[in-house]
């Protein structure tokens, strides 16, 4: 069994603005945090893939790479999913449940603060 400490004591500090938002909080507090430890991993993901390779080092600016990476996720299910659990596997017991209760929403703030790190990483 994994110890939840050891998970927490992974995680980089992530300045935010504060929220009362109970998603935006799990965002901040969580996600940010699990996205900049595996920033390394991300970075060696879209230089690997061909297809994001392309998308993201295209000559087209910010908004149309981030739409591009995003209508990838959506038309290659096993690819947001991939991306989605290499997060998931990295929360708490108490934080997955969290997660699970709001996965639909959670699933899109994940995939859509990844494009926006591949974008911002090139």
């Amino acid at each position: 069994m994994r110890e939840d400490q050891e998970l927490t004591e992974l995680r980089p500090l992530v300045a935010t603005m504060p929220t009362e938002n109970e998603l935006e909080v799990f965002q901040n507090e969580v996600l940010r945090p699990i996205l900049k430890y595996q920033q390394e991993l991300w970075s060696f993901i879209s230089r690997q893939e061909p297809f994001i390779l392309k998308a993201i080092t295209s000559g087209k600016s910010a908004s149309e790479k981030w739409n591009l990476l995003m209508k990838m996720a959506t038309k290659n299910p096993s690819l947001k999913y991939q991306w989605i659990g290499m997060v998931s596997g990295l929360l708490t017991n108490v934080e997955f449940a969290f997660y699970y209760q709001n996965k639909k929403e959670l699933d899109k703030r994940i995939m859509g603060m990844l494009a926006q790190r591949m974008v911002d990483s090139y």
